[in-house]
């Protein structure tokens, strides 16, 4: 069984279905489970919404060059994805200082009481883990290897 190529719709909406379905995971246990997502976690469901967009242009677009341009843009998709969720991993480890780091003094009174009224959530807290991993762990590996898959197929539908 010859795994690769794939036909550029069948990826397009492949994509789609999974950008569906990651996102509808994160809104469902963000307002079902009440686990509330901090800056990252947000920033990174950016990915998945132009996904959807992209790869849902499929269904409308039927020329082949544009399908596989369609494929390049989800694969840059990915990666950026990829790079979003492996620096939200790298502050979950505390490697490198989350973005809106609070320090112990505080001059600004105003941020302060932003920070209070706005509660916001630190991205080092892990409200819950799937087989030991961190939901960014989790899309850190999937966009990766949906990264290198899609410009796996592209270049191998290329050689056909």
């Amino acid at each position: 069984m010859k795994l690769f190529p794939i036909p550029y719709i069948k990826i397009l909406k492949l994509v789609a279905i999974l950008s569906i379905f990651s996102l509808v995971s994160a809104y469902v246990a963000e307002h079902i489970f009440g686990f509330k997502p901090c800056k990252l976690c947000l920033y990174q469901r950016i990915p998945y919404f132009l996904l959807i967009i992209v790869s849902a242009s499929a269904w409308i677009l039927k020329d082949n060059s544009i399908l596989k341009l369609l494929n390049y843009i989800c694969g840059g998709i990915f990666f950026v994805g990829f790079v979003l969720s492996s620096y939200h991993v790298m502050v979950e480890h505390g490697i490198i200082m989350e973005p809106c780091h609070i320090t112990d003094t505080a001059s600004d009174l105003n941020m302060l009481r932003n920070l209070i009224l706005h509660h916001t959530i630190s991205c080092k807290d892990v409200p819950f883990r799937i087989l030991g991993l961190s939901m960014a762990e989790i899309n850190t590996v999937v966009s990766l290897l949906l990264t290198i898959g899609i410009f796996y197929n592209t270049r191998a539908t290329l050689k056909k």
